[in-house]
């Protein structure tokens, strides 16, 4: 799966997540990857490996802190919390 965000970072062309349902632990990730996310009014995004003892081992933890921040990305890593599409 590390493989996945390696090829990503060198497209040179603009990747663009169409989410329409939940993007959770390495589906948000994934999103995270993309140059863009549009996401439907049902989606949701979380990140919930924490709550099997995990980090995000395929590259969200460093897409989803340059992409939210780290103060953001760590409340999303630590609380497992659902975020809807409009928080997202």
């Amino acid at each position: 799966i590390q493989q996945i965000p390696m090829i990503i970072s060198q497209l040179r062309t603009p990747l663009i997540a169409m989410v329409n349902g939940a993007a959770v632990g390495a589906g948000c990730d994934l999103a995270a990857m993309c140059d863009l996310r549009i996401a439907s009014t049902e989606s949701i995004f979380a990140e919930t490996f924490a709550r099997v003892g995990l980090v995000p081992g395929d590259g969200g933890a460093f897409f989803l802190t340059r992409l939210v921040g780290f103060g953001k990305a760590m409340e999303m890593f630590l609380t497992c919390k659902n975020y809807s599409a409009e928080e997202a």
